[in-house]
């Protein structure tokens, strides 16, 4: 079946996540069509993981954009300052879309423990990315704050830090939701293929 890392490349095949050599080796012979259908169902039905998932493989600025400025609304409309709300969703999209792969796990989310089996991976915490610190969380979104909207770290860990986090949870969430739901879809294709060869 196609990954979705695939998937999404296939839609821009130029991007830097994308090696073309993948394309070549596909064993899949879906087309280009076939490709813009499939995620055209996903965004309907997945909007905002279909934006996270553009936005990390794809690298597309728009679904960047639109992740932020959906994010910001959100945090406006549960009365939030919006200028922490702005701040609050940048960096939660740059966290989940432009995170490095957690070297500890190898962006797996788990790993294999002697005498224990496959166990979650405690530096990520299953997501598979590296997690900044809470003192780098405050410090990215603190600058992008007025000057007399900034607070201190201890402010930012009691007020603000399960706020962002649940926005992040989120994110991820959302994400999550999409590439289940692009692997139905992909999974019921290579269903029918697999039937008309027999």
């Amino acid at each position: 079946m196609m990954s979705i890392q695939l998937l999404y490349s296939r839609q821009v095949p130029r991007t830097i996540n994308c090696d073309i050599n993948m394309l070549k080796r596909s064993v899949n012979a879906i087309t280009s069509d076939e490709v813009l259908s499939i995620l055209s169902k996903v965004q309907s039905k997945h909007p905002i993981g279909n934006a996270v998932l553009d936005a990390q493989i794809a690298l597309d600025p728009m679904a960047r954009r639109l992740l932020t400025k959906t994010l910001t609304a959100a945090l406006t409309y549960e009365k939030y300052d919006s200028d922490i709300a702005s701040a609050i969703a940048e960096v939660a999209v740059m966290e989940v879309c432009d995170s490095n792969v957690c070297p500890m796990c190898k962006g797996t989310g788990e790993y294999i423990k002697q005498g224990e089996g496959v166990v979650q991976c405690s530096r990520c915490n299953g997501v598979g990315s590296f997690i900044l610190s809470n003192r780098a969380l405050h410090k990215m979104i603190v600058n992008l704050l007025p000057e007399e909207k900034r607070f201190c770290r201890d402010t930012f860990r009691r007020k603000w830090y399960d706020i962002y986090m649940s926005a992040v949870d989120k994110l991820h969430q959302s994400a999550g939701d999409a590439s289940s739901y692009a692997k139905k879809i992909l999974r019921k294709i290579e269903d029918q293929e697999i039937s008309l060869i027999r």
